[in-house]
């Protein structure tokens, strides 16, 4: 079976108390059966925190927003006090993410993992992936589309640096479309080699055509609207919250950023992009599903750029530590939870903004 991950998959070392965030922290953890049955006949110090938190569905109640376990130096009393091995699945194996598709294994990572992020961003030359055999047999055969191929020309396409990120991402849009529409990847062969690509980046409008700062600002507002309101609902401290609490505060009004203020964080943008693409595209079961998908990382992408322009208002410029805090808490929100990333899509599709040419000009 071929297995396909990212560099640093194998270079992740969670460093626990000294995160700027944590993974319990907001998120409901389902626990799995056998592990639900070592803490229900648990008889040691943590027995009365499992018989009042522990629910008859497997799931932790919250304490506030965090995990009850979860103690005031962010590390877990159930590691310290029962050992690695009594973790939940999704608490030893998070933020890792194992994904199989025919004969191919995705081992991908959750962005929502602020050190992800970190590793995400150091690529400055972009995020490279290692594919390997390992002798096993296929898990079972590819029914489905050939997410291989989907995945590579779309990231193939987003790290060709001869064009402009909108460009690249128009593209990526036009192609994601036509696999929608056309359900049917033999269209990739023409984006296969350096002349179908820049065939296609001529046929396309130029950016500047794509730039309608009004259409824009309305899709933004409302996005942005939905976004602040999930985000205040949180308890604890984080550099997006406190900038989507003054946007509210100071009437919803997004500052516009000139384009070349953005052009220092390109390459990160470009990672948080091909980092996506890699965890979303490779769960996709159906093709007709990839325009959705496509619209997803554009909504993210252009979130993400919104309060962007909002830390470049308060401080002047980004530093690395301030993207990964923006960058990985939208992750978190729409990785962690379904029902936050359904409410921010649905900006998109129940606002009729889910077509090609909004999706050009959001981004």
């Amino acid at each position: 079976m071929l297995v396909k991950m990212p560099e640093y998959y194998r270079e992740f070392k969670c460093i626990a108390g000294k995160c700027s965030d944590s993974c319990c922290d907001g998120w409901k953890i389902k626990i799995d059966e056998k592990t639900a049955e070592i803490y229900r006949s648990h008889k040691g110090v943590l027995s009365e925190k499992f018989e009042k938190f522990f629910t008859d569905g497997n799931y932790f109640i919250l304490d506030g927003s965090r995990c009850p376990f979860l103690n005031n130096e962010n590390t877990c009393d159930i590691f310290i006090h029962m050992g690695e091995e009594n973790l939940s699945n999704v608490c030893s194996f998070y933020p890792r993410r194992i994904q199989t598709c025919g004969n191919v294994m995705y081992a991908a990572m959750n962005l929502s993992c602020p050190e992800v992020m970190r590793l995400v961003l150091e690529e400055r030359e972009g995020i490279k992936y290692i594919t390997y055999d390992d002798g096993k047999d296929a898990i079972k055969e590819n029914d489905g589309p050939d997410i291989l191929l989907i995945e590579e020309t779309f990231r193939r396409i987003i790290n060709d640096r001869r064009f402009s990120l909108k460009k690249r991402m128009m593209m990526c849009i036009f192609i994601a479309d036509n696999l929608s529409e056309n359900r049917d990847t033999s269209i990739l062969s023409g984006y296969n080699d350096d002349m179908g690509v820049l065939e296609l980046a001529q046929a396309l409008p130029d950016e500047s055509r794509m730039n309608n700062q009004d259409v824009q600002y309305e899709m933004l507002k409302e996005l942005l609207i939905i976004y602040s309101d999930i985000c205040l609902t949180r308890k604890h401290d984080s550099l997006t919250i406190e900038l989507m609490r003054e946007y509210k505060e100071n009437g919803l009004n997004i500052p516009y950023i000139n384009e070349e203020k953005y052009a220092p964080y390109t390459y990160q943008y470009e990672n948080f992009i091909t980092g996506c693409m890699f965890r979303y595209i490779t769960e996709c079961n159906n093709i007709e599903d990839i325009f959705k998908i496509m619209v997803r990382i554009c909504v993210g992408y252009a979130i993400v750029r919104a309060v962007d322009a909002m830390c470049l208002k308060n401080y002047g410029n980004i530093n690395t530590e301030q993207q990964i805090e923006i960058m990985h808490y939208y992750c978190k929100i729409t990785e962690h939870s379904e029902t936050d990333n359904h409410k921010i899509q649905s900006v998109i599709f129940d606002g009729g903004y889910d077509d090609m040419v909004h999706m050009m000009v959001l981004i």
